[in-house]
């Protein structure tokens, strides 16, 4: 084969597959399922810590005293779902804002630290005992800059000690 022939059969081959990519995206990119239990664990968590964050400018860099104040400006009631893993089968439209902020600060899927975890780099972790009885062995935290991060329990108790 000449060189001329190689050349267009290469570009030819090039532009095939930038064709399939353009007009057949489906194939060859797998949404992630939202609703698979990890990255519902992420999700949740990376919500609050974007809401936490944009609570922290809105306050000058202070941190609510408890989750329920980010609510409704920072999550909509429409989202109080991230604050509860798995989703309870309650219908939570019908609570007044003290039995929401009741179920979110003690029933919820996280347990706050706020300001008293920035030494531990944990503003919340994921309640234990959520997760035991499904075989998972890390628990989803949020760091001091609002990422979530998985931990082991032992790393997680480890931080909480750290603390007292």
């Amino acid at each position: 084969m000449n060189r001329k022939l190689k050349f267009r059969l290469v570009a030819f081959l090039v532009s095939f597959i930038v064709l399939l990519i353009i007009f057949f995206p489906r194939y060859y990119i797998k949404k992630p399922d939202w609703e698979h239990l990890p990255l519902v664990r992420i999700r949740n968590t990376a919500a609050i810590g974007e809401a936490l964050s944009n609570y922290q400018f809105d306050h000058n860099g202070r941190l609510p005293n408890q989750l329920s104040e980010l609510v409704p400006k920072y999550i909509l009631p429409a989202n109080i779902r991230y604050f509860f893993w798995p989703l309870e089968s309650k219908d939570f439209t019908n609570l007044s804002i003290e039995e929401l902020s009741h179920e979110i600060d003690d029933n919820g899927a996280f347990v706050y630290l706020g300001k008293r975890g920035v030494e531990a780099n944990m503003l919340l972790y994921q309640r234990t005992n959520l997760t035991t009885n499904l075989g998972i062995t890390n628990f989803m935290v949020l760091t001091t800059n609002f990422t979530p991060a998985a931990l082991s329990i032992e790393d997680v108790e480890a931080r909480l000690h750290s603390l007292e």
